[in-house]
Order: structure tokens, then C-alpha cells, then sequence
């Protein structure tokens, strides 16, 4: 007996294929525009735009493709890179834009990115008895070609 994967799993696989576009997408952005960047001196460097936007890039594309495939170790992957991109957020947004902002202007981002950190690792989480683990053989998951 096949499981069907559910509605959330295919979700998440879209969001995280869509964020990997979006990241590439940035890429592209910043290499169009590089003139104007180092004219208008863009801290850190266009460099670190391209930099960070194809790690990133790459990295949702591959943590979507695992999702979707179903790969138990994928949720793992996930998990780490939606730690990862947070991280980097944060980083970015306090330490590298040089830009001091009292605290309460970023309430609204703690709260943006507190959700939405909360929903994909529960959501992961959830995922967890539908993904196939790679070693199992076909006597144990009950799946034939029948």
C-alpha cells in the first residue's frame, strides 16, 4: 500500500522551489545592476550579493527537490537551511547594512520571521511518517510493481 504524499508536503516543496528562483532571480538582479550598486556604494559589495544569492539559490532548489522526492534525510536538510537563511537574515540585517535602527523598528520582522521559522519546522516536522527512508527495501514498505 502506497501513501499518498499530502497537500503540505507538496506546499513546502513549492515554497521552497519558489524561494530558490527568487534567490537566483537575485543574482541576475545584481549582476544587471552592478554599475549602479558600486555607484551608489552598496555595503557589503555586489560580490556578496551574487555570493549569497546563488548559495542560497542552490540551496532552496536542493531542499525543495529533496522534499518533494521524499527523502527522509531531506527534512533534515530542510530544516538546517530554513536555520541557515534565518541566521543570515539577521546577520545581514543588523550587522552588515550598517544602518542602526532602534529596536522597535524590527518588532515586525522578529515577529514575520519567528512565524514562519515556527511553520516550516513544524510543518517538517509533521511531514515525517509520510517520507520514504532510503534504505528501506521493498518487502518493508509493502510497495510492489504489481
Amino acid at each position: 500500500m502506497k501513501t499518498r504524499a499530502p497537500f503540505l508536503l507538496h506546499l513546502l516543496a513549492a515554497l521552497f522551489l519558489l524561494t530558490g528562483l527568487i534567490h537566483l532571480l537575485g543574482i541576475f538582479q545584481a549582476v544587471r545592476s552592478w554599475n549602479w550598486l558600486e555607484a551608489a556604494g552598496y555595503s557589503p559589495s555586489p560580490i556578496y550579493a551574487v555570493f549569497k544569492n546563488s548559495l542560497l539559490g542552490l540551496a532552496f532548489l536542493a531542499a525543495g527537490v529533496l522534499l518533494w522526492l521524499r527523502y527522509d534525510w531531506g527534512l533534515l536538510l530542510d530544516a538546517i537551511i530554513v536555520g541557515l537563511a534565518t541566521v543570515w537574515f539577521w546577520v545581514e540585517r543588523v550587522v552588515l547594512t550598517q544602518n542602526p535602527l532602534p529596536f522597535k523598528e524590527h518588532l515586525f520582522y522578529i515577529l514575520a520571521s519567528g512565524v514562519i521559522v515556527t511553520f516550516c519546522l513544524l510543518s517538517l516536522d509533521s511531514l515525517h511518517p509520510f517520507m520514504r527512508n532510503v534504505g528501506q527495501t521493498v518487502e518493508q514498505t509493502g510497495e510492489n510493481d504489481e
